[in-house]
């Protein structure tokens, strides 16, 4: 059986996946571009995101826990009508402030293995997110160069 710990680890990454900035960006879309091309791939890693949020949530429930997806931070309602090239440049870096999340939540989780299966798992998703993430944003700074 899952301890208190492990159960709150779980309940602090729910909040963390489900309110981080590619999270808001999916429902908000704060940027003034209208690429098609770039929104439907940011649409993509915000499903993707949203496929382990799905995955936390049915753990804690599973748990008999209870569900909080907390809210989004008050400094990302100043994230309005924003440059691409900008925005991605902090998606990165809230990306990887997430991956770190995700790295110690798992170092920290190890003897719950059912946890820790689950976290890893989503820290591989959140790791690929980044790097998709880095590659558009490396994208768009070639094409600004050019």
């Amino acid at each position: 059986m899952a301890d208190i710990h492990h159960n709150s680890i779980l309940s602090d990454l729910l909040v963390e996946q489900s309110r981080c900035l590619l999270q808001y960006v999916g429902e908000c879309w704060p940027w003034m571009s209208g690429d098609d091309a770039e929104r439907c791939r940011i649409d993509e890693l915000v499903t993707r995101q949203q496929q382990g949020v799905g995955r936390l949530a049915d753990l804690l429930n599973g748990r008999r826990q209870s569900i909080d997806f907390g809210t989004y931070p008050t400094e990302f309602t100043d994230l309005q009508y924003l440059a691409f090239s900008h925005l991605l440049g902090l998606l990165v870096e809230n990306q990887q402030a997430l991956v770190n999340v995700f790295q110690h939540a798992a170092t920290d989780s190890a003897e719950d293995v059912q946890a820790a299966t689950v976290i890893e798992e989503i820290h591989a998703t959140e790791r690929d997110n980044l790097s998709r993430l880095q590659e558009i944003a490396a994208k768009q700074a070639s094409n600004g160069a050019a």
